[in-house]
């Protein structure tokens, strides 16, 4: 479970560092989630991308301004 996790904030922290589009980060975000979710049985993982995403949008947002 930990595991995971880190790898999940991994992920987030290449997504922003590289500034990937808006729609490539939070869909690379989501299918992770996806995978990780099938495998894990974890919903919560679901909720966590999906706000991760939330958040990418909102920064690529804000670095467009």
């Amino acid at each position: 479970m930990l595991s995971e996790l880190i790898l999940f904030l991994l992920l987030l922290g290449i997504v922003m560092y590289r500034g990937w589009s808006l729609a490539a980060g939070s869909l690379a975000l989501l299918a992770w989630a996806a995978l990780l979710t099938a495998s894990s049985g974890g919903m919560w993982l679901v909720l966590l991308a999906t706000a991760a995403a939330v958040f990418v949008l909102n920064v690529e947002s804000a670095r467009r301004r």
